[in-house]
């Protein structure tokens, strides 16, 4: 299965009708960074355009899916640099929301922050016992945008959102099946091979029927909105760093 498309941390691939992404970053939990959403951007371009793929797979190193953007590198943005990178996460989110292809994932290990809302997209996904999925950005000084909530309430409810966001709750897998976000749980040993099964059927349904999910996205964006807090923003990505509570300037003023 030679690669289409290979960088050290992502590679695209092509197996029969099936594009394979495979997020290899394992070192930092495949935390993506602002390089690697502009690639899977790319990626997402590419997907759109070869009628030879009918389905994708996604996929993440063994123990971890992502653990969403990369903070470490955050911590080192400007606002405005930081803001940046959160569009192109958008920018890259939506390329793949108005893709009329099915997306399967197989997911092991943890599912997190903006990787939980890329997840949302996913049309089945597989996961081990020791999948995790949640948005804990509360405690970053991340400010959600009014786009990344809706997907949250479009796919889990208004409560969810709340109880996600606010609560930083993380799901294990067995609450991640009963509220739709897996549509399996699966031995780690049978996970590759039930997701490539599940990708090579849904290479086989008919493309105009799917193009009807485009439809669903609210066209409403987020231009004007700062997702990076510029008061609590930088403290939060240093405690989590420094492993301590974090004493966000918003809170102890």
């Amino acid at each position: 299965m030679p690669a289409e498309q290979s960088s050290k941390d992502i590679v695209f691939s092509k197996q029969g009708a099936v594009g394979v992404v495979t997020i290899q970053r394992p070192e930092a939990g495949n935390a993506l960074t602002r390089e690697m959403w502009q690639e899977l951007y790319e990626i997402g371009r590419k997907l759109h355009e070869d009628k030879n793929i009918r389905s994708v797979l996604f996929e993440g190193t063994a123990g971890a899916f992502t653990a969403g953007s990369d903070i470490r590198e955050f911590s080192r943005m400007t606002i405005e640099e930081a803001d940046e990178a959160f569009r192109t996460m958008e920018k890259t989110i939506r390329c793949f929301e108005t893709l009329p292809k099915p997306i399967i994932a197989a997911v092991d290990g943890p599912v997190f922050g903006a990787g939980f809302i890329f997840s949302l997209r996913f049309d089945y996904t597989i996961g081990t016992a020791g999948a995790r999925m949640g948005i804990p950005v509360a405690r970053l000084g991340i400010r959600l945008g009014a786009a990344f909530l809706r997907r949250i309430e479009k796919a889990l409810g208004t409560k969810q959102v709340r109880a996600l966001v606010a609560g930083s709750h993380i799901y294990n897998a067995e609450e991640a099946r009963q509220l739709g976000l897996l549509q399996e749980i699966v031995p780690e040993r049978q996970l590759r091979e039930k997701a490539s099964a599940k990708a090579e059927e849904a290479a086989r349904v008919s493309p105009g029927t799917l193009e009807v999910f485009n439809r669903w996205m609210d066209e409403t964006t987020d231009d004007q909105f700062l997702y990076a807090d510029p008061e609590d923003f930088h403290e939060g990505c240093l405690a989590f760093i420094e492993k301590r509570e974090p004493r966000f300037p918003s809170v102890y003023s």
